[in-house]
């Protein structure tokens, strides 16, 4: 008798163990960003495996004065300024450069205004995933449409 008592209890214990994670599939399915490992931009081959970067950022904007005489270093990510800068060397046409990175998922602004209208700015940015990314590439476009200089920056965001 208490061989099948054993026996229904373990019986129990598989139903529990296959009902309990088919209810957490169920229930997080209807919560928003539950268990959600994908993000809602994907990662472009080029910004994949990048340490995010400490400083402060410019956008590539002239700095305020006030910045300049900090002892504070601006953000640069060597990693996708590398990358960045083996493609589109510093002379490479600056238009190739902005529909590469349109192609690539970026938003293209100009952060600086009439300060700098020369100097513009791609942006990345997700959203919806465990640690989110944002790179961010500023550049300056010379008279001639060639490209001067590049500067990069990427940041996580923590839960």
């Amino acid at each position: 008798m208490e061989v099948d008592n054993l026996c229904g209890y373990f019986d129990a214990m598989k139903v529990i163990q296959r009902t309990i994670p088919s209810m957490l599939i169920v229930v997080c399915g209807f919560l928003p960003g539950c268990w959600q490992l994908e993000c809602d931009s994907p990662m472009p081959a080029l910004l994949r495996d990048l340490r995010a970067t400490e400083g402060w950022w410019s956008q590539g904007c002239p700095p305020p004065e006030d910045f300049r005489r900090q002892p504070s270093k601006e953000a640069d990510s060597p990693e996708l300024s590398g990358r960045m800068r083996s493609r589109f060397p510093p002379g490479s046409d600056a238009m190739a450069m902005e529909r590469y990175l349109q192609a690539e998922g970026f938003q293209i602004s100009s952060p600086c205004g009439k300060r700098a209208p020369r100097v513009h700015q791609a942006h990345f940015h997700q959203e919806g995933c465990p640690y989110p990314m944002n790179a961010k590439i500023a550049w300056e476009r010379a008279e001639d449409g060639k490209l001067a200089w590049i500067k990069t920056h990427v940041s996580y965001k923590y839960p």
